[in-house]
């Protein structure tokens, strides 16, 4: 049985553009980049060579290879939503904190802080306390998690 055929066709409710455009599975790390290029939003630096932590890359390296396409989808939703610039700084890259929804897992994306992306969040996401490291937690009517962190949001799309 074709899997994508659901996809193509609007899906087996008949329901067309209801819910999320992809199919939940990793994407390649090139497919990744292309579809957040072609909606505007950039990442910060080349990707991490393949089980490399990023820690041990001179200058750091952002990796998306086997993210989730609805996290894809998420970023893309955010961008449009926002109306401001949006640039990647962690993806996939081995080195993040490991976890149930995790970076590695492909479940979480971080972004680098900006006056439009920060007001936005706060304007439209529902402030919710402190996570354990002390992350600031908003949450959007959608389920998606934005939590910010000294030097970028970290982002969970649900």
């Amino acid at each position: 049985e074709d899997t994508n055929r659901e996809f193509f066709e609007g899906g087996s409710s008949g329901g067309g553009g209801v819910g999320r455009s992809f199919p939940e599975v990793g994407l390649s790390e090139q497919e990744a980049r292309s579809k957040l290029q072609q909606n505007g939003i950039t990442i910060n630096k080349s990707s991490c060579p393949s089980g490399v932590s990023y820690q041990n890359v001179s200058g750091g390296c952002t990796s998306l290879d086997g993210i989730k396409a609805s996290v894809i989808e998420g970023a893309i939703q955010l961008k449009y939503s926002c109306n401001c610039p949006l640039q990647i700084t962690g993806g996939t890259e081995s080195g993040h904190a490991q976890g149930v929804t995790d970076h590695a897992g492909g479940y979480k994306l971080d972004f680098q802080p900006n006056s439009a992306l920060d007001q936005y969040v706060q304007n439209n996401f529902r402030y919710t306390g402190f996570r354990s490291d002390g992350a600031k937690l908003y949450k959007a009517t959608d389920g998606t998690i934005m939590a910010r962190e000294s030097d970028h949001w970290d982002a969970t799309f649900k």
